[in-house]
C-alpha cells in the first residue's frame, strides 16, 4: 500500500514536524499550499495553528481533511479550528497519528462529539474566568469594608473603655463633694446629673457599645466570608474545616435562602479535608443557588436541609429541597453546561462548574429525587487530622512587668486617616506615635532621619505599597526592614497575596481588636528586640 500523501504547512522560522508513515511535501506559505492542493496530490493537510491565512485554508480544502497542529495547545483555539472545519487539533507529539486518523475517516458524528466536548470545556474555562473576576471583585470590597470597620471597632472599645473611666471619676467626685459638705456644689452635680440622667445613662451608653460591638462582630464575620470565597487558585490546597466553609457559604446566601423557605442545619465536627477552601466555598454557593432558583408551586411549604457529617473516610454534605421537583430529561441533563435551560440558574452552567471542582478534589457530587424533594450530595475525601498547633496570643498577665510599648516609638503607614486616628488613640502610651499617610511619605521621613522601633504599615495603599515599600526598605535600609509590621484587610491581587503568604509571621488582619492588636505588637517588639 502507498504511503498517504501529506502536505505540511508550517511558516518560517517554526520547528517542522517528524514523519515516518507519510509522504510530506512542506510549504511555508498558505498560497503555494493552495495551489497545490489543486494538484489533487494531497491525502491530507497539517497546517501550523500560527500559520496566517490558515482560514483560506480550511475553505478551500473542500474534501481533503485538515488537520491543526499546535506547540502550544489552547482549548478556545482548538474550538475555533473545529467550528472553521477542521478535522482535529493535536499537539505535536500526536501530528503524524492525526493525519492518519483523518485520511482513514471519522464519522461525522464522532467529530461532532468532539466539537461538543471542546465547547464545554471553553464554557467550563469562561466560567473559571468569570469566578476568579467575582472573587477578585468580593476580595476588593471587602477590602474596602475592613478599613472603616478597623477603625470603628477601634474607638467603639477604646469609648467603651474611657466610659468606664469617667463612670469611677463621676462616682469619686460626688464621694469627695459629699465628703466635703459643700451644699452648693451638690445641689449643682444634683442638676447636672437630673439633666444627663446620671447614673442610670451609664448602663445604657455602655448596652448602646455593647451592641454596636456585636454588629460589627457581624460585618467582620461577613468580610471573612467574602474574603474566603475570593481565593480561587486550585493549586493552594489547604487541611480546611468543611464546617467553616459550609457556614460561610450559607451565611452568604442565607437572606434568600430564608426569604424562598424555612432552613434546617445540622453541621457536625468533621476531619479536616485537603482542598482550596475558595473552590469548595464556590461549589457549595453554586448548589445552593441551583436549589434556590428551581421554581416550586406558589404557597407550597419549602424547607431547604443542609446537613453535614462523616462516613467512613469522606466528609458528606447534603443540600436539600423538600419542595424542589425536576422532570426525568431535566435530571438526566443536570451535568451538563446549557445556560439556556431554566435549571442551569444564575451560573449559567448550573452544577457543571461543581463537577470539575469536586473531582479534581478527589471527591463525589450526585443527585437524587424522591418523595421527600430533591438532594445534591457532595462527599470530600478526609485526611488525618494533623497535631494541634496553638496560635494563642500573649496574654497581658503573661507579659513582663514594663510594658515594651511604653518605651517604643512606632510609625504607621496608612492611607486611611480615620484608622491613623483611631491606632494613635489605641497606641497612647507608646513613648512616640508617629503616622505617614502613604508609602512614599514614610521613606522622605526615613530619609530625613527617622528610626522608629518598629513600622506599622498598611500593604495595601494607592501610591506606593506596603510590598514596595518593603523592598525599599530590605535594599536601603535593612535595619529598618526588619521592624516591618504590615497590617491588612486583604491581599486581593496576585502579587500582594503571594507577599503576604511569603511574610504571614509579620502580617495581620484587619480588623483587630485593641487590646489584639497591642498584644501583637508588644510581640513583635520583644521578638526583635
Amino acid at each position: 500500500m502507498p504511503k498517504k500523501r501529506i502536505l505540511e504547512v508550517t511558516p518560517e522560522g517554526l520547528p517542522r514536524l517528524s514523519w515516518n508513515e507519510l509522504d510530506v511535501t512542506q510549504l511555508s506559505r498558505v498560497v503555494d499550499a493552495l495551489d497545490y492542493l489543486k494538484t489533487g496530490m494531497a491525502d491530507v493537510v497539517a497546517v501550523h495553528s500560527r500559520c496566517e491565512g490558515m482560514a483560506e485554508l480550511l475553505d478551500s480544502a473542500g474534501d481533503v481533511p485538515v488537520v491543526v497542529v499546535s506547540d502550544r495547545p489552547s482549548v478556545a483555539e482548538a474550538v475555533a479550528s473545529m467550528k472553521a472545519g477542521a478535522a482535529d487539533y493535536v499537539p505535536f507529539t500526536s501530528a503524524e497519528a492525526a493525519c492518519l486518523g483523518a485520511v482513514a475517516g471519522r464519522r461525522p458524528e464522532d467529530r461532532e462529539q468532539v466539537r461538543m466536548q471542546l465547547a464545554a470545556t471553553q464554557t467550563a474555562l469562561v466560567e473559571r474566568e468569570r469566578l476568579a473576576m467575582v472573587g477578585q471583585l468580593a476580595a476588593g470590597v471587602a477590602h474596602e469594608i475592613n478599613n472603616p470597620s478597623a477603625f470603628v471597632v477601634a474607638n467603639l472599645e477604646e469609648l467603651r473603655a474611657s466610659l468606664r473611666d469617667i463612670r469611677e471619676l463621676l462616682k469619686a467626685t460626688m464621694e469627695a463633694s459629699v465628703a466635703a459638705g459643700d451644699q452648693m456644689q451638690l445641689l449643682r452635680i444634683q442638676r447636672l446629673s437630673d439633666a444627663a440622667n446620671y447614673p442610670e445613662i451609664i448602663p445604657d451608653m455602655l448596652g448602646m457599645l455593647h451592641e454596636s460591638l456585636i454588629g460589627m462582630t457581624r460585618i467582620r464575620n461577613i468580610v471573612q466570608d467574602l474574603k474566603g470565597f475570593s481565593i480561587t487558585d486550585d493549586d493552594d490546597r489547604v487541611p480546611a474545616d468543611v464546617r467553616r466553609l459550609l457556614e460561610r457559604s450559607i451565611g452568604l446566601t442565607q437572606s434568600e435562602l430564608r426569604f424562598r423557605g424555612r432552613m434546617e442545619t445540622r453541621i457536625e465536627r468533621t476531619p479536616p479535608v485537603l482542598c482550596s477552601p475558595g473552590r469548595i466555598s464556590q461549589v457549595f454557593v453554586h448548589v445552593l443557588s441551583f436549589l434556590m432558583d428551581i421554581e416550586v408551586p406558589r404557597g407550597q411549604d419549602r424547607r431547604f436541609v443542609i446537613h453535614c457529617d462523616t462516613e467512613d473516610s469522606w466528609v458528606v454534605i447534603r443540600f436539600g429541597d423538600t419542595a424542589a421537583r425536576l422532570s426525568e430529561e431535566q435530571l438526566s441533563r443536570i451535568w451538563e453546561p446549557s445556560p439556556s435551560r431554566p435549571e442551569a440558574t444564575r451560573t449559567g452552567l448550573g452544577l457543571a462548574i461543581c463537577t470539575e471542582i469536586v473531582r479534581r478534589h478527589e471527591g463525589e457530587i450526585d443527585i437524587g429525587q424522591s418523595e421527600g424533594g430533591l438532594t445534591v450530595t457532595v462527599r470530600l475525601p478526609t485526611i488525618a487530622p494533623a497535631s494541634p498547633t496553638s496560635f494563642a496570643l500573649i496574654l497581658d498577665e503573661d507579659l513582663d512587668s514594663s510594658d515594651p510599648l511604653s518605651e517604643a516609638s512606632i510609625l504607621v503607614v496608612d492611607d486611611e486617616p480615620s484608622l491613623i486616628n483611631s491606632l494613635r488613640r489605641v497606641l497612647r502610651r507608646v513613648r512616640s506615635f508617629s503616622a505617614a499617610s502613604s508609602g512614599r511619605n514614610a521613606l522622605d521621613q526615613i530619609e530625613a532621619g527617622a528610626n522608629p522601633d518598629l513600622i506599622l504599615c498598611d500593604l495595601m495603599m494607592g501610591d506606593l505599597s506596603g510590598a514596595d515599600l518593603f523592598e525599599i526598605l530590605t535594599r536601603d535600609h535593612p535595619v529598618l526592614a526588619d521592624r516591618v509590621v504590615f497590617i491588612t484587610g486583604g491581599a486581593f491581587t496576585e502579587r500582594t497575596r503571594r507577599f503576604a503568604e511569603l511574610h504571614a509571621d509579620r502580617v495581620l488582619i484587619k480588623p483587630l481588636s485593641p487590646e489584639e492588636l497591642r498584644v501583637r505588637l508588644r510581640k513583635a517588639l520583644t521578638d526583635r528586640a
